[in-house]
Order: structure tokens, then C-alpha cells, then sequence
């Protein structure tokens, strides 16, 4: 019997895989092997991912790292601060607001708390020592800028910022300002990356204070500012 040409086909011998064949395989395997046990996958899979979460717990978020208080303890090794800064933060809204209230009511009743905040400051007195604002509070001289608007700034005085000294802290000033938010815009500035003389005597940038320049709808609105005191000593008491 005459042998064809070529070589004989080898019965039961399995032909070489190439490579995607092999990546078919393992898939397929993979397959029938998650069909057949569905519970476990699904316990491992979830035990990957809460694994992989884990070590997020822990991270520090922008902005949301933990503030650390102390009190006296002053470090020795540290030369003396110029001086020291506090702010007294109010957030004042107008209740019940009726509906024969305008908008200027607005803005008017909470910026009014500002002198009342001021003569509480000015006016305490410590019952042990009998000390003032005027004993522990840094003392300033006349303003160095010569710009026209440099007097609403405190001068010969404690040094005491607040949105009352937009009016140079007279309350009769302030009730006689038929447009109190052009007054307070007046002093503001847009310009990026310089702070505006409201700004400092809000003590806090304006777009926080929930004042804006041009309100349209008559309703209740949050205002916030800060009284910002600067001392020459730190007196705990």
C-alpha cells in the first residue's frame, strides 16, 4: 500500500495552543469555577475591596485635619509674639421674620449687634483683678497710610476691629446710612489675593459673611462677622 504524502495524522495526540486558545481556557475554567461556587466569590470579592478600603479610613482629607488647642504653655525656646489675636464670631439672623420686614432689615438688625457686642467688651471688668480691654489690649498709634478711607481704622486706641467701624462705632452713624451694604462695598475690594479693609474688620473673607452686594429676594438671611481683638499679653483669665 502506497504512504500518501505528508505526515500521518497522529490520532489522540492534542495539538499545540497558541496563546489566545490558552487565554480562552483559563477564562473559560474561570467561569464554570465561579458558577460552581457563586457564594465564595462573592465573600472573597467583598473581603478584596473592604481590605483595599481600609487603610482610607485613616487618611487625612484636605481641610479636615484636627485642631490642636493649648493653653498656657509657652514655649521657652520661642521669642515673644508681637501680640496675640482673638475673634468673637457671631452668626445673627432675624426671628421670627415677619412679612411687612424689608430687605435692608436684612443686613440692619444683625450688623447692629456688632455695637452692642463692643460695649459689652469695652465695658467688662474682671472681678479678681479689676482688669479693663484697656490694661491688656494693644495700644496703636495714628494709622501710617494717608488714603482717605484710613479713618475708619482705629487710632490713639486699643486695637479692636469690627463692621461698626464702618461707621466709625457711632450707632447713630450707622442708623442714619439709608444703604448700609453700598457702605460696607465701598470698602471692599475684588482683586485677588489682597484683603480688602471690610474684609479685615469682618475678619473673614465677605463671601463667608453672607452679605452680598446686590440681594434680591426679601427674606431671612444669616449674617456672620467677628469682632477681632489683638492684646499685648496673654492673659488667660
Amino acid at each position: 500500500m502506497v504512504r500518501r504524502s505528508g505526515e500521518p495524522h497522529k490520532r489522540g495526540v492534542k495539538g499545540k495552543q497558541s496563546l489566545p486558545e490558552k487565554v480562552a481556557t483559563f477564562y473559560y475554567t474561570l467561569g464554570l469555577f465561579c458558577i460552581t461556587y457563586p457564594i465564595c466569590i462573592l465573600i472573597l470579592a467583598s473581603l478584596v475591596i473592604v481590605s483595599s478600603w481600609l487603610p482610607l479610613v485613616n487618611f487625612p482629607f484636605p481641610g479636615k485635619a484636627p485642631q490642636v488647642w493649648q493653653a498656657g504653655q509657652n514655649s521657652t525656646d520661642t521669642p515673644e509674639p508681637f501680640c496675640y489675636v482673638q475673634q468673637v464670631v457671631m452668626r445673627v439672623a432675624v426671628l421670627p421674620w415677619e412679612s411687612d420686614l424689608t430687605l435692608g432689615d436684612a443686613f440692619r438688625a444683625p450688623l447692629y449687634e456688632a455695637f452692642q457686642l463692643l460695649d459689652i467688651i469695652r465695658n467688662y471688668q474682671d472681678t479678681n483683678t479689676s482688669k479693663t480691654l484697656g490694661h491688656v489690649c494693644l495700644h496703636i498709634e495714628a494709622s501710617r497710610s494717608r488714603h482717605d478711607r484710613s479713618n475708619i481704622l482705629p487710632q490713639y486706641n486699643c486695637l479692636v476691629l469690627s463692621p461698626a467701624n464702618l461707621w466709625h462705632q457711632d450707632v447713630l452713624q450707622f442708623s442714619q446710612d439709608n444703604s448700609i451694604l453700598t457702605t460696607v462695598f465701598n470698602h471692599h475690594s475684588i482683586q485677588k489675593g489682597k484683603t480688602s479693609i471690610a474684609e479685615m474688620l469682618f475678619g473673614m473673607n465677605l463671601f463667608e459673611t453672607g452679605i452680598k452686594r446686590y440681594p434680591i429676594r426679601n427674606r431671612q438671611r444669616i449674617i456672620q462677622y467677628a469682632v477681632t481683638l489683638f492684646f499685648k499679653e496673654y492673659d488667660i483669665q
